[in-house]
């Protein structure tokens, strides 16, 4: 059976005659074992079993302790400091007064002293030696990027390295913290804007080492700039400049990257014409209007699109006003006609304009039949529109009148374009008295014209051509209804012909 080495150390201590117990080097070199061994020696087991006993103490404490713990490791330190002057002062003076001072110093009461300093020492520089590597290949591994084996390598240094060398330990924790980022931008990576966040927490970390970070970060906002450049073929200039926005800040943080996005906007330009709406591309030459210097920086985009907005611009303007989309329609049309001045299709867009300053007007005339248009307030020009001249009938859009069924259907137009006049036609009220009339009874009652306020405006100018007041004129009815007292007032009775003559003069004159 073993031996405990407390045990053995105590009979090799007895065996050191009294007079060698005085040898102050042996008992130094014996406590700076951390054990006490020094005390032993010179026959201080008590001694021995406080100072071992409060070295495993602070050395547990130091290993468990937020590193690098300059504190506790100086509180080690002076504890080991103490340990070893105090064997120093004991070995130099006498344990035995009896005796005669003592002879030379043997060699085992030295070596057993020496050897346990010395085993001890070369433990700590071996533990120490085993941090720096680690602690090196850790660092190696981090700048090749390797983040997983980072965090291996970092799970083997253990509490005896944070004891011996706290600052490697610590260096070691930080690359770990740091290389978590790089971990959850891989992870992320279908999620660019995802890892690209977590990139950028990397690169700001201080211990930050893997120069390749930067790399994969502008890499993947070239991914995002591809995503919404395949957007912006849609939806037009918003996702346009959002890829704008990470293309430079991949080139700004990683300059070697530059070539890679002119090929990115290399081959987003040669797709357009195949790929990208009328409308996206209006809104690309819209951006680059106002945009120039960023736009510059990719020529051939500014070139194609430069070469594609006469024609995205008008069939754009086409596309919305087939849509009922009057306003971005009417800007379209008038955007074409003002830059495009020579094109054919000049004349076009003008009369496209005024169709989309005009539709909205009608209040979806022909289709809803209780329109209410605000053209009657605020009437605008159709060129494309027949002019208020010549024999009639001259086609009508009609409004705000009941008795339209009195009108032969030759007097309406089926839409704007074939409409001469937007005729608007107010609330019915007493006209001119045309006299009285006699019923059974003696009733006598006064009859009058009905009286509408009515503008007739001219479609293709815009302009109002007659506004004024129309007698509806007609006859007493034959026989009077009416209900307690009989009225002493009331309108004519009209047929189709006096409604007819009352209005053909503005459209059929």
């Amino acid at each position: 059976m073993a031996l405990a080495p407390l045990p053995l150390l105590r009979r090799l201590a007895r065996r050191v005659p009294a007079p060698l117990k005085r040898e102050p080097a042996a008992t130094a070199a014996g406590n700076a074992s951390f054990l006490g061994i020094g005390y032993l020696v010179v026959g201080r087991p008590g001694l021995a079993a406080i100072a071992a006993g409060g070295s495993v103490v602070l050395t547990l404490i130091l290993a468990n302790a937020e590193q690098p713990a300059w504190g506790w490791r100086i509180a080690l330190l002076v504890w080991w400091l103490a340990t070893v002057l105090h064997g120093w002062y004991l070995g130099g003076h006498r344990t035995d007064w009896r005796l005669d001072p003592a002879p030379p110093l043997g060699r085992r009461p030295r070596a057993v002293g020496l050897a346990s300093g010395a085993a001890v020492l070369l433990v700590l520089v071996l533990v120490a030696l085993s941090a720096r590597w680690t602690g090196y290949t850790l660092t190696r591994a981090h700048e090749d990027g390797d983040c997983e084996r980072v965090g291996a390598i970092a799970d083997s240094l253990g509490p005896q390295h944070a004891v011996v060398d706290g600052l490697t330990v610590v260096a070691g924790e930080k690359q770990v913290d740091a290389c978590t980022y790089v971990l959850a931008a891989l992870a992320n990576e279908s999620d660019p804007e995802a890892a690209v966040a977590e990139l950028d927490e990397y690169l700001e970390h201080p211990e930050a080492r893997w120069d390749g970070a930067a790399g994969l970060r502008a890499d993947l906002l070239l991914e995002q700039a591809a995503a919404s450049l395949e957007t912006a073929n849609t939806q037009g200039s918003t996702p346009l400049r959002i890829a704008f926005d990470h293309i430079e800040d991949a080139i700004e943080g990683a300059a070697d990257r530059a070539d890679d996005a002119e090929d990115l906007m290399a081959e987003f330009s040669t797709g357009l014409a195949a790929s990208a709406d009328p409308c996206s591309l209006m809104s690309f030459a819209d951006w680059i209007d106002t945009n120039e210097k960023r736009a510059e920086a990719y020529p051939v985009f500014t070139e194609t699109v430069a070469n594609l907005a006469p024609d995205a611009t008008f069939t754009c303007a086409e596309t919305l006003l087939a849509a009922s989309n009057w306003d971005p329609a009417a800007e379209a049309f008038g955007r074409f006609a003002t830059e495009y001045p020579d094109d054919e299709r000049a004349a076009d867009a003008k009369a496209g304009e005024e169709m989309a300053n005009v539709r909205p007007l009608l209040d979806g005339w022909p289709e809803a039949e209780d329109a209410d248009p605000q053209y009657c307030d605020s009437p605008a020009p159709l060129s494309a529109a027949p002019a208020y001249s010549g024999s009639g009938p001259h086609p009508m859009a009609l409004f705000g009148f009941d008795r339209a069924d009195a009108f032969p259907p030759s007097w309406f137009a089926s839409d704007i374009t074939d409409a001469v006049l937007v005729v608007c036609v107010g609330e019915v009220e007493e006209g001119a008295d045309v006299g009285s009339c006699i019923y059974e009874g003696g009733v006598e009652v006064e009859f009058y014209t009905k009286q509408y306020a009515v503008a007739a405006i001219e479609v293709h100018t815009g302009t109002v051509v007659f506004e004024g007041n129309v007698q509806v004129g007609g006859d007493c009815p034959e026989i009077l209804y009416y209900f307690g007292d009989p009225p002493e007032r009331r309108a004519v009775e009209s047929s189709d012909s006096d409604y007819r003559d009352a209005f053909g003069s503005l459209v059929d004159p």
